[in-house]
């Protein structure tokens, strides 16, 4: 273990150099690729009861180091959240008030302002996350402290997650699966997503079901909602037979409640409308649904939006299937975010952050694979730098998904070899 750990850092120490990670995408994304070897085997090793918590520990936190050191991510949404929390420091509604509306004229400044992007677009993150980007903005209004910020999340998801082990009377060790993450320790530490304050959540509604709270577990996965739309996925699977009633108003209320300081003074829906009418990148089916619509003439919705609900409902159905079926909580949770984001019209390298948890319990070389694959998407960054034009190249898509399809369809003809216990 401790081999890996040394390899796996020799990989990622050489972007500590760059001062900017998006001006050396290239460099970067092969080095975090080949990152990727020493995790799996880490992950192998892990499963086997092999290291110890110091090494873990360890490897982990030096990783995420490592990544703190440059100045500009991959991403740049980290300025997004700045702005926003400013906003919600002000006493302004960020739902209400695009970045560039100039009710706002008085909090910009030379340093955050300029590079907000989408300026015409308003607030689309959830309450958590404005109150998240509040608290980054109060402490130092700076990307630095943001990503520490969304770096203590992440440790607290690697701690849920070794809880959550514990509880299904695994071995802890197999968190290593988050831990040592190469997307993790890029997107978090490096990009500053937010994306860890759902899967905080999400682990601890799994968790306090583990325990049999379902009252607490679906109160936690509301606070998820809170923080990503994308948690009520999960919401079928957590619900049991004599309370689910109970558990629905409980769910119901904290999300309500959590909009209810932002709806007071306006909608609080923001540009989460436009997020979900308009935004599409990296999707696999979505855009085959889409012009295979056009095709037909005439529709009575656009084929944009008919292609946005035709996948909604087949995600229904998909989700429906799976709380039949008689496999731990884990799994389905699992193959649900996988489902949709093979559904969904956009896919963002840190939008996997949330089924890489759940390969502790439920390992699927083809997520592993998935994990490593998407980050083929970053390719379309370098040409957008420099002419402003977003244009993805189709046969790197194909070979983002390919070996994972390939992969699921293999694994499906094998008997499934379950790594955690079944649902009592």
């Amino acid at each position: 273990m401790i081999l890996s750990g040394l390899w796996l850092l020799a990989c990622l120490v050489p972007l500590s150099s760059f001062p900017s990670l998006r001006a050396e995408v290239g460099t970067t994304l092969l080095l975090v690729l080949l990152a990727f070897i020493p995790y799996s085997v880490a992950c192998f090793l892990a499963f086997r009861g092999r290291g110890r918590w110091p090494t873990l520990l360890a490897v982990g936190l030096l990783a995420r180091l490592v990544l703190l050191i440059p100045e500009q991510a991959l991403s740049d949404d980290h300025y997004r959240y700045i702005w926003e929390g400013q906003v919600v420091l002000a006493g302004e509604n960020p739902y209400l008030h695009a970045p560039g509306d100039p009710a706002l004229a008085f909090l910009r400044d030379d340093q955050i302002w300029p590079k907000v992007t989408h300026q015409q677009i308003r607030a689309a993150y959830p309450p958590i996350c404005q109150a998240a980007f509040a608290l980054g903005a109060w402490l130092s209004p700076t990307p630095l402290c943001m990503r520490l910020l969304m770096l203590a999340f992440d440790l607290a998801v690697w701690w849920a997650l070794a809880a959550l082990l514990r509880a299904r009377g695994l071995d802890p060790r197999r968190s290593v699966v988050w831990g040592w993450s190469p997307l993790v320790v890029l997107e978090i530490a490096g990009g500053a997503h937010l994306d860890a304050l759902a899967i905080l959540g999400t682990l601890l509604a799994l968790l306090a079901a583990a325990r049999g709270r379902a009252l607490l577990a679906v109160l936690a996965l509301g606070l998820a909602t809170l923080a990503k739309p994308y948690a009520p996925v999960l919401l079928p699977f957590l619900l049991v037979r004599r309370d689910w009633p109970k558990q629905l108003l409980v769910f119901t209320g904290v999300v309500l409640l959590g909009y209810l300081p932002f709806w007071l003074s306006g909608p609080a829906l923001g540009g989460l409308t436009d997020y979900v009418q308009r935004w599409e990148h990296n999707a696999l089916l979505f855009p085959l649904v889409r012009d295979g619509l056009l095709r037909l003439g005439e529709l009575p919705l656009s084929a944009n939006a008919l292609a946005r609900l035709s996948l909604l409902a087949v995600l229904a159905v998909c989700v429906l299937a799976l709380w039949r079926r008689p496999v731990p909580l884990e799994q389905k949770a699992a193959l649900a975010l996988f489902l949709f984001l093979l559904l969904t019209p956009t896919v963002h390298p840190w939008y996997l952050l949330w089924f890489v948890p759940l390969l502790a319990l439920y390992f699927s070389p083809a997520l592993l694979v998935f994990c490593a694959s998407v980050l083929l998407s970053y390719h379309v960054l370098p040409r957008y730098d420099l002419t402003g034009v977003w244009e993805e190249n189709p046969w790197l898509r194909l070979a983002e998904y390919a070996p994972v399809l390939l992969l699921f369809a293999w694994r499906a003809r094998r008997p499934s070899k379950q790594l955690s216990r079944p649902e009592a």
